[in-house]
């Protein structure tokens, strides 16, 4: 059985935000019900370097394994040059609630609301 993982980037608040913007990433899994796996607290890439911000990103990226697949409002540039490269699936999302439904599509209303339930 495949257990899938998707890591939510989330803002001091709570709210689903930007790669840039996020203060940490909640990695949901899916076994009996979506649950909240675990947190990573982020802090901002370094900017006195490409080479040290793209290092920064990619032990970050590294960090989600075995998670492969990233959401956001907005997952560009660098970060998301490093994510490709490390074959994440990446998605900009406005609402995780639409995310789940979009993803989900063919699972039913229960399933859903485990993975709303953990989100919260």
């Amino acid at each position: 059985m495949v257990i899938l993982q998707i890591a939510i980037l989330h803002s001091e608040d709570g709210a689903v935000c930007d790669y840039m913007s996020s203060a940490r990433i909640t990695v949901y899994r899916d076994g009996e019900g979506w649950r909240r796996a675990r947190e990573i607290a982020l802090t901002p890439p370094p900017t006195d370097s490409v080479t040290a911000a793209r290092e920064h990103i990619k032990m970050t990226a590294l960090s989600l394994a075995p998670c492969a697949i990233i959401a956001g409002t907005e997952i560009s540039g660098l970060a998301y040059q490093v994510y490709d490269s490390l074959s994440f699936l990446i998605f900009k999302i406005e609402s995780l609630y639409r995310f789940i439904r979009s993803l989900l599509p063919d699972v039913n209303t229960k399933a859903r609301y485990h993975f709303i339930r953990a989100a919260q």
